[in-house]
């Protein structure tokens, strides 16, 4: 049985992992501001103007953790998250798991030596951290 604390501890790195993978506009506002910026350094620069085009992406296709224990991560990503296990390739030599939900894969990775992996106390906003928006969240985790 996993602890409450475990789970808090899990939130808080994906909620840390998540947001540093968020843009805070749409892709289509963020490509014309990098365009512009560009645009105005080569043109300070004096440079010619290149056209550039960006990548025609369609989404965020995968989101890779690394993690002390696959079958804990894997019990907080199903039961706390709803990701639901699918096939990960057998011709990894490590050890790990794929997930999927809400259109986006989550690729659990085991970490071979634990020291590799920082110590993560608090919640740091500065940190990589991924985030998912859900409907209740004053009511899903309590302290």
């Amino acid at each position: 049985m996993l602890s409450v604390k475990y789970f808090q501890e899990q939130i808080q790195n994906l909620y840390s992992f998540m947001a540093s993978q968020t843009l805070s506009a749409s892709s289509e506002t963020y490509h014309m501001k990098k365009s512009t910026e560009i645009h105005h350094e080569r043109t300070n620069r004096g440079e010619e103007e290149e056209e550039i085009e960006p990548l025609p992406l369609m989404s965020l296709n995968h989101v890779s953790r690394l993690c002390k224990s696959v079958e804990d991560s894997m019990d907080f990503y199903e039961k706390i998250m709803g990701f639901v296990p699918t096939q990960r390739p057998g011709a990894f030599n490590f050890g790990g798991a794929w997930l999927f939900n809400y259109g986006v894969g989550i690729h659990l990775v085991e970490c071979k030596n634990l020291e590799d992996l920082p110590a993560k106390k608090e919640l740091n906003p500065l940190d990589n951290h991924i985030s998912f928006q859900e409907s209740h969240v004053n009511g899903s985790v309590k302290t």
